[in-house]
């Protein structure tokens, strides 16, 4: 999964730098479903195309720096609100206080939420599988 989101951000910043900058400086415009906006005026086009530069270097600097802790998903097991683990300020709920547990856990501490969440029992185990394989694949990294 980080793999793809990385992949993704990249591939979006490519796309700010190698296409919408150079059609902002060169052709000054660019069209956006079929509205065209143009930058005419002195040196809007530059500006223009420098921001979209720094917008595209900052979307790769992010997805080369994410960490798979910013994506794993939490859950309050008290409010049962769901929250990314990055949103979290030592892993406590903002709405009451509580601390949060990863979703895999909690679905085991509260098998009737599963319907809630939308979830077949094989669902979880593969979900359950794959983070236990993770956490044994960093293991043996840090030793």
């Amino acid at each position: 999964m980080i793999v793809f989101v990385r992949l993704c951000g990249i591939f979006v910043g490519l796309g700010f730098i190698f296409d919408l900058a150079p059609r902002i400086y060169f052709h000054k415009k660019i069209f956006i479903k079929s509205v065209e906006i143009l930058f005419d005026t002195k040196y809007f086009n530059i500006i223009g195309a420098v921001v979209l530069v720094l917008i595209g270097a900052a979307l790769i600097y992010l997805s080369l720096t994410l960490d798979e802790k910013d994506i794993d998903a939490v859950k309050c097991p008290k409010c049962k609100k769901s929250f990314l683990n990055s949103e979290l300020k030592d892993g406590i709920c903002p709405n009451c206080g509580e601390k949060t547990i990863e979703i895999e856990e909690y679905v085991k501490k509260y098998p009737e939420d599963r319907k809630y969440l939308g979830l077949s029992n094989d669902e979880i185990e593969k979900m359950v599988n794959k983070k236990q394989k993770r956490k044994k694949g960093k293991n043996k990294d840090t030793k």
